[in-house]
């Protein structure tokens, strides 16, 4: 009697637990998911759907980041509405294969707004020549439902050392976006420094 007692009550602190670490929201247009701590960004980025609204409600300071080759959040379809905050974050990303994708969104075919990333810094390396796209808003934009409008890099600096596979396969390497297709960017402004190999620019790489 007292394991089972035991157990139940352990069941119940973990179910307390997951539902503790919910968002407040519904994840809808007019009553999206809030963002109001780091550790609800990192609920976010770890257990949120990503095909929901989200909005962030302060100032974030996420420190040293670890990213895999698919960005920190690899996928969103969703829509992100920072507005007007800031988030800060270093990271020193490595590429292990092709098509890597290397930022705080690794791939968005959704909407980001109305954010800032102040005083963001990252190091991207590979252990080989490798195709990527590297940024440290958004690696790779795409399709005709994604928008990235009103985000702004302050002070950003991003240095990749990824080394180009060949003449015609190359890394995409830009402040806000590594890579565009068949979207565009409204409204934004870089500042900072931006080095690499293959196709480097400011906004877009």
């Amino acid at each position: 009697r007292y394991f089972l007692s035991l157990l139940a009550e352990m069941l119940s602190f973990t179910a307390f637990s997951q539902q503790s670490q919910q968002l407040e929201g519904q994840g809808e247009a007019e009553n999206p998911y809030l963002i109001q701590s780091v550790a609800d960004f990192n609920y976010f980025r770890q257990l949120g759907d990503k095909s929901k609204y989200y909005e962030q409600k302060v100032d974030l300071t996420l420190g040293v980041i670890t990213m895999s080759q698919t960005g920190y959040i690899p996928s969103f379809s969703g829509t992100y509405d920072g507005k007007g905050h800031n988030i800060t974050f270093t990271t020193e990303a490595t590429a292990t294969n092709n098509n890597a994708r290397l930022g705080l969104f690794g791939n968005v075919t959704g909407k980001i707004k109305n954010l800032n990333l102040l005083d963001c810094a990252m190091t991207a390396t590979a252990n080989t020549n490798v195709t990527a796209n590297v940024a440290l808003l958004c690696a790779r934009l795409s399709g005709t439902n994604a928008l990235i409008t009103d985000c702004n890099i302050i002070n950003g600096t991003l240095n990749s050392k990824i080394k180009t596979q060949s003449a015609w396969e190359k890394a995409q390497t830009g402040l806000l976006v590594g890579f565009l297709q068949n979207t565009s960017v409204m409204y934004a402004s870089v500042s900072g420094t931006v080095t690499g190999m293959g196709y480097v620019g400011g906004v877009v790489g």
